[in-house]
């Protein structure tokens, strides 16, 4: 890819080599996200790749990672909501069904468990994360660290295709004015 990149900053059209070099720096930000080798990374990318896999049709079962992902993302917006309001928050509370911790503290905790072991179960029937992986992953939701690194994943692949787009239109109109160029000389 490298080698194609310099050939066409040299030899090829400025809006060529300018989509070619977007293109190129997409491609280089999502794999930094995808070599990211940390546990809890892997464990992410792990879900990940599960999650893909279903969405693309490749997957053996269609809604283990789906109920997972979603079991996560409610566990994150929980235990960010108590936060919140424990901190001091003044908002409307319990747009998710939780209890208002100043309130009803056992509720709350209840609630929060339930919340925990629905991510867990979910979790253990995703055949290809471990119970190590599912561990961090509770444990990352629960301090919405990877929820991050999930959205900047799915930023990166549209970021990917857009570039990829705006490179084969580059591409295009430089291919068809040059074959206009040599058709009239």
């Amino acid at each position: 890819m490298q080698t194609t990149f310099v050939v066409l900053e040299l030899e090829g059209p400025l809006s060529v080599a300018e989509a070619a070099s977007l293109l190129m720096r997409r491609c280089n930000s999502l794999v930094d996200l995808a070599t990211d080798d940390s546990p809890p990374a892997q464990a992410w990318s792990a879900l990940y790749a599960l999650v893909e896999s279903e969405r693309t049709g490749t997957a053996p079962e269609v809604a283990p990672a789906h109920d997972a992902r979603n079991a996560l993302a409610h566990l994150s917006r929980v235990t960010g909501e108590v936060r919140a309001v424990s901190g001091g928050a003044d908002r409307p509370y319990g747009p998710y069904g939780t209890p208002d911790p100043r309130t009803d503290p056992e509720a709350t905790a209840t609630f929060i468990e339930a919340a925990h072991q629905a991510a867990i179960d979910a979790l253990s029937a995703c055949p290809t994360i471990s119970e190590e992986q599912a561990r961090l992953l509770v444990a990352d939701s629960v301090q919405s660290g990877r929820w991050e690194m999930v959205g900047r994943r799915n930023e990166a692949h549209g970021q990917l295709a857009e570039a990829r787009d705006a490179f084969l239109v580059a591409a295009r109109a430089a291919l068809d004015n040059s074959v206009h160029v040599g058709a009239s000389s």
